[in-house]
């Protein structure tokens, strides 16, 4: 996943469940914020080794690897 830095601030949204991720994603988009989605924590993990995410939104419950874990 090959990401460029803008001058808004990037997001990663994290979460298993489709429908909350498109949600949040949705909303993030609208508001203007470059938003990148995971759909489980080693996902996530992969995706932060760009070091492009200003903010990470993270579910904690989710299967291979979980929220805290993660952190």
């Amino acid at each position: 996943m090959k990401m460029k830095k803008t001058s808004k601030k990037t997001i990663l949204v994290v979460d298993d469940n489709f429908d909350d991720l498109q949600t949040m994603r949705n909303i993030l988009e609208k508001e203007g914020y470059p938003t990148f989605v995971a759909t489980n924590g080693a996902q996530a993990f992969d995706a932060t080794k760009s070091g492009l995410f200003d903010l990470i939104l993270i579910d904690i419950r989710m299967p291979t690897l979980s929220g805290y874990d993660l952190l």
